[in-house]
């Protein structure tokens, strides 16, 4: 039996455990993984609530937006925050700090520290403070509802800001492309960003910043969030693993990072990659226990999907096992099992492999996937939109293979893509240049692959 996974915290060296209850993960608190219930909840006669995943259903009116939701517009005006200043640093003047005594403020303090407080305008602040409270709970998908801040949620978002200008940035990047009423800043601080990492991977300091590694992953979700090119961001932070990691005995550190790499790497899920695939999770993540936090995917899963060139890899993807579950989630794991194996076809045929369809012909592999999807639709309440995230994958790969679609599949697939966006993917960059992917293939002949009409298109999109 293989032991549970963990997360260490950069920097911190606070070890967490991937597997432990809810409670104790909303806590930051070691769990002993007792079932049904832990010991340490039950010694704190605290409710343990258990170990199953959990999906992030979205309630009318109130989007359960993550990393890709972003309403952006065209840029109206300056930043507020805008002075002289260096390209890629996000200061913009001192301030005097006995003038700033707000409770906002004096948390800002208290995680990053006064110098990286000093250089923050009244813009910027404001903005990180909301990136802290709520923007990142989107962005790492934390399981508590909470109706007050939560302290140890502040130190964990904030406290790598204070020593790494490079991921100050891009927090306030992120929660700027994040929160549609800063839209019109969304391009400024995004070339910012861009620049400062470059600026980071030839710099030897910043180069061996243990932050700027992290800080080049929130960048990628910030690229996908616009529609915009991400995987030349991961090329360079795995050129940061290698000049890391290479040469030593694996670590919690290294797998860490590793994971976040190759779960943003495989080959099922971008479409359009304009760099080379670096098959991170098939060198140095295969054989995981769990579900991968990025993806809500059984990692078993992952490791088939990071190797589509296999010569036995259909068959792999048929007998997987399947992961323990909550019946809502095993059935959206099997849509997402189902679908791999579309786009594994798909890859292998782009390369001139072969593919045997005999005893589970394509079509029929569509029809099944579409038959889960909409019963994962139907088992909902009627309150609760029927989308989450995870539904994203199974919807494109299905929708990729217009012969098999009647008019009305096409029609639910593209409904539930626009639900994911909030109902309005002129809004939401990243869902409207997929839905227009797909609706140049619908209106084709059937010749071109998704993959094929994405970079035609010169888009790079990351089904997650």
């Amino acid at each position: 039996m293989s032991p549970p996974a963990t997360n260490r915290s950069p920097k911190s060296g606070v070890t967490r455990t991937r597997t432990g209850c809810w409670t104790c993960r909303a806590r930051r608190k070691k769990c002993d993984e007792t079932r049904p219930t832990c010991l340490a909840c039950r010694s704190l006669n605290l409710q343990c609530e258990g170990y199953g995943v959990r999906l992030k259903w979205a309630t009318r009116g109130r989007p359960c937006v993550t990393f890709r939701h972003a309403r952006l517009r065209k840029p109206k005006a300056a930043s507020p925050s805008v002075k002289s200043e260096p390209q890629g640093s996000p200061v913009s003047w001192p301030v005097n700090l006995a003038d700033y005594s707000s409770e906002k403020d004096q948390v800002l303090l208290q995680y990053i520290g006064h110098e990286a407080f000093s250089g923050l305008s009244a813009f910027e602040r404001d903005v990180l403070y909301d990136y802290a409270d709520w923007g990142v709970l989107r962005l790492f998908a934390t399981p508590a509802t909470e109706t007050a801040p939560d302290p140890a949620r502040f130190r964990e978002s904030l406290i790598h800001c204070q020593h790494s200008k490079l991921m100050l940035l891009n927090s306030l990047t992120y929660q700027i492309t994040f929160d549609p009423r800063h839209a019109q800043y969304a391009d400024e601080y995004y070339g910012r960003s861009i620049t400062a990492f470059r600026q980071a991977l030839s710099d030897p300091v910043a180069f061996k910043e243990d932050m700027t590694p992290y800080a080049g992953i929130l960048l990628c979700s910030i690229s996908m969030n616009r529609a915009m090119p991400f995987t030349m961001h991961m090329n360079g932070i795995a050129s940061i693993f290698h000049s890391r990691f290479a040469l030593q005995v694996p670590s919690d550190e290294s797998r860490e990072l590793a994971s976040l790499i190759g779960a943003l790497d495989l080959p099922t899920h971008i479409l359009g990659r304009q760099t080379k695939h670096l098959y991170m999770w098939k060198q140095y993540c295969t054989g995981q226990g769990g579900i991968e936090e990025i993806t809500g995917i059984p990692c078993s899963l992952l490791d088939l999907f990071a190797s589509p060139l296999d010569q036995d890899i259909e068959q792999r993807i048929l007998k997987w096992p399947g992961e323990p579950g909550e019946p809502v989630m095993c059935k959206t794991w099997e849509a997402t099992q189902w679908a791999g194996l579309v786009r594994v076809r798909d890859i292998r045929l782009a390369q001139g492999l072969p593919i045997n369809t005999d005893k589970y012909p394509t079509g029929a592999i569509v029809q099944h996937v579409l038959a889960l999807m909409r019963d994962l639709r139907i088992r909902l309440d009627v309150n609760i939109f029927a989308t989450t995230d995870m539904f994203f994958f199974p919807l494109v790969a299905v929708g990729s293979q217009p012969q098999y679609l009647t008019a009305d599949s096409r029609g639910f697939i593209r409904d539930g893509i626009t639900t994911l966006a909030n109902d309005s993917t002129a809004c939401y960059p990243y869902y409207e240049a997929v839905l227009r992917v797909l609706e140049v293939q619908w209106a084709g002949d059937g010749t071109r692959s998704l993959d094929m009409i994405a970079t035609e298109m010169g888009l790079e999109l990351g089904l997650y």
